[in-house]
Order: C-alpha cells, then sequence, then structure tokens
C-alpha cells in the first residue's frame, strides 16, 4: 500500500494509455483517524491542466482503518483519454481535522485497465 501522510500535496499517477481505449482505475482506499475525510480525483491530457469532464463522480470518502472501500473511475469514452502518453490521473485531498499534520490515506491495489486498440 501507499500510505500518504497529512500534509500530503495532490498523489499524481501518471499512466499513459498508449495504444489502448476504455480506460478504468480502480482502488482500495482507507484513511487514519486524522486522514483527509474527502479525496477528489481529476485528470489530464496534455500532461499540466487537470480536469473532470465527463466524470460522473469525482469525490469519494475511505473507509476508516482497517477497512478499505473498492473506488473505480471510467474514463471510456471520454474524448482524448484513449491512446494518449500523457494521460495522468491526481488525487487531492480535503476535510483534513485540524491541526492537519497528522494521519493518512492509504491506497492499496492500484490498477489501471484498458483494452488494446
Amino acid at each position: 500500500a501507499i500510505r500518504l501522510r497529512n500534509p500530503a500535496g495532490p498523489f499524481i499517477i501518471k499512466a499513459p494509455t498508449t495504444n489502448y481505449k476504455n480506460i478504468k482505475l480502480t482502488m482500495e482506499v482507507q484513511k487514519s483517524g486524522s486522514g483527509a475525510a474527502t479525496n477528489s480525483v481529476s485528470y489530464t491530457l496534455d500532461g499540466t491542466n487537470y480536469i473532470t469532464t465527463g466524470l460522473p463522480s469525482t469525490d469519494y470518502i475511505p473507509a476508516d482503518m482497517p477497512n478499505y472501500n473498492l473506488v473505480t473511475f471510467s474514463f471510456a469514452g471520454i474524448a482524448g483519454v484513449e491512446n494518449n502518453p500523457n494521460f495522468a490521473v491526481k488525487i487531492e485531498f480535503s476535510n483534513i481535522p485540524p491541526p492537519g499534520t497528522s494521519g493518512n490515506d492509504r491506497f492499496d491495489n492500484i490498477v489501471f485497465e484498458g483494452n488494446h486498440l
């Protein structure tokens, strides 16, 4: 698992989709009692500018330890995602309990799937 301690900046996963379409991200997430209560997902087509266009939902709530929640984001059908060497996903953290200097969010089994073009 990847454990990001507070205060964590954005978690960026570069995932080129060269030669792939119907991209889907799945991962298991959890947080400590002082971890960020809300995580938000966006993506980039150019490697720089992050957007949420086409995603029906962008926010999710991680499970409290010791449990994990399985979250899935489908990028299938979003123009520009398939066959894109600059594709990346960004996860940002909010609703962090004060003082914001302890706690963590954890990610396990991060998987990008797609169909070969």
